[in-house]
This record gives C-alpha cells, sequence and structure tokens, in this order.
C-alpha cells in the first residue's frame, strides 16, 4: 500500500529501482569519458569537449543521485515528508544527469557524422551530406522531445512533493504558483533575448559550461543536505510548517536551469 495518501505512487519501492538505473547510466557515462580519453585521433573535432563536459556532469548528477535514491529507498514508509522532500531534490538531479547522458551522445554521434561527410570522396559528399542532414534533424528533434518529457516529470514530482507539504493548501496557493511561473519563465525570455541582441551571439559552449555547473553544483549540495538531514534529523518533519512544501517547488528552477541551458547549447551547436 502506499503509505502517503495524497500521492498516487509509492516513491520508497521504486527508489531502489531509481538508484540502480542512475548507476547504471553513470557507469555507461564513466566508460565513455575513459574511451574518449585514452582513443588517440589525429584531428580534434570541437564537438568532441562539449561532449566532455556533458558527460562529467553527468556522471557526478547520477552517481550520487544513486546514493540519494539508495537514501530513499531505506526511509520509514509513514514518514512522508522527509520521503518525498529527497525524492523531489533527488528527481531534479536524475533528469539533470538524463539530459547530460543524451546531450553528450547526441554531439558524439554529430561529430562522428560530420567527420565522414568530410571525408567523403567528391563524387559521395553531396549524398552523404543530405543524409547528415537528415539525421541532424532526428537528432535535434529526439533531443528536445527527451528535454520536453524530462521537464514534465521533474515538475510533476516537485507538484506531488507539494502536494505532501501542503494538502489542501495547495489548491488555494495553486493559481499564485501558475502566476509565478508565467512570470519567472518570461523574464528568463526577456533576459536572453536582450543578452543575444547586446552581445549578437552567445557560444553555444558557454551554455554547456553553464548548465554543467549548475548541475555539478546541485548534485553535491543536494546530496550534502539531504545525506545530512536524512541521516541525522529525526522525526517524520509533520511539525514544520507546510510552506516547506514551496520552497521544495522553487528548487525546481535549479534543475530546470541546467535542462534549459543544456538544450539551448546542444541544439545550437547541431545547427553548425
Amino acid at each position: 500500500m502506499n503509505p502517503c495518501p495524497p500521492v498516487a505512487w509509492n516513491v520508497v519501492q521504486a527508489a531502489e529501482s531509481l538508484s540502480s538505473l542512475a548507476g547504471l547510466i553513470a557507469g555507461f557515462m564513466l566508460t565513455g569519458l575513459i574511451v574518449l580519453l585514452v582513443e588517440r585521433r589525429r584531428h580534434f573535432h570541437p564537438m568532441l569537449v562539449p561532449g566532455l563536459t556533458l558527460f562529467f556532469s553527468g556522471f557526478i548528477s547520477l552517481g550520487l543521485n544513486a546514493y540519494v535514491f539508495a537514501l530513499v529507498s531505506g526511509e520509514a514508509p509513514g514518514a512522508c515528508r522527509r520521503i518525498w522532500t529527497a525524492a523531489a531534490v533527488s528527481s531534479g538531479m536524475l533528469a539533470t544527469g538524463v539530459i547530460a547522458a543524451v546531450g553528450g551522445v547526441t554531439l558524439l554521434i554529430h561529430a562522428y557524422l560530420a567527420a565522414l561527410t568530410d571525408k567523403a570522396e567528391d563524387a559521395e559528399h553531396e549524398n552523404a551530406a543530405y543524409q547528415f542532414g537528415l539525421l541532424r534533424r532526428l537528432l535535434r528533434g529526439a533531443f528536445i522531445l527527451c528535454t520536453a518529457m524530462v521537464i514534465s516529470l521533474v515538475m510533476g514530482r516537485h507538484v506531488e512533493a507539494l502536494w505532501v507539504w501542503a494538502k489542501d493548501d495547495v489548491v488555494q496557493g495553486f493559481p499564485a504558483l501558475v502566476v509565478g511561473a508565467v512570470v519567472i519563465a518570461a523574464s528568463l525570455l526577456a533576459v536572453t533575448l536582450f543578452r543575444q541582441r547586446r552581445t549578437g551571439h552567445v557560444d553555444p559552449c558557454r551554455r554547456l559550461y553553464a548548465g554543467a555547473t549548475i548541475a555539478v553544483t546541485q548534485a553535491i549540495v543536494g546530496t550534502v543536505l539531504l545525506g545530512s538531514l536524512l541521516s541525522l534529523t529525526r522525526g517524520n518533519w509533520e511539525s514544520q510548517g507546510p510552506w516547506w512544501g514551496w520552497v521544495i517547488a522553487a528548487e525546481a528552477l535549479v534543475p530546470l536551469a541546467a535542462i534549459t541551458l543544456f538544450a539551448m547549447g546542444v541544439t545550437r551547436l547541431i545547427k553548425r
């Protein structure tokens, strides 16, 4: 049975599987990092460094995420607020790690096909460029769809955590949450457009670097805080005020910022 009635599923039972999933993806990313670092290349391709940036940040996020989900799997069934606070934060870490992994693979495939197209003979170059263009559209579309899916899942987990903390108060404060989200989104869009007009061009690699910095910081700080609170703090946090739920909901902006920067950087690099 679900120990937390306000939500529809049991995150404690799913935490062990999610921990294994995060560890598995982190292991593949570590393998990819090692292969890229030890492989000898005669010609340097500009897509390799952004791919390494994404793989490194994703490895950190997913490696620590596996530990946090393992902590959630050991929580007492009735500690709903503790469980869903950790689940919301760890879901954001999993989301940024997955998008980093998908983005890194996308850039590496793009680099490999671009190198093949450049080496094609004159008679086959036009056909190779056409086929590469079709595959580049597929890569870009699949990455955008994956990003949209991950964002929706992150928002869902944080809304569930908010519901566990605030319950009926969420219904009263939901319009304010929607207005706040719209204002934040409009502000971010305005800042982005202003920077593009002012600078004329924003380097996609700088966006990837900013997203990676946010992802790594979130993973380290989130793991330290959750590891300390879940290991040292007693009780199920029922005596805490429900306004903490809004703090957990606002925390979703951190992984969303990293995911957005990853998406902007990867899609811009694929266009080149």
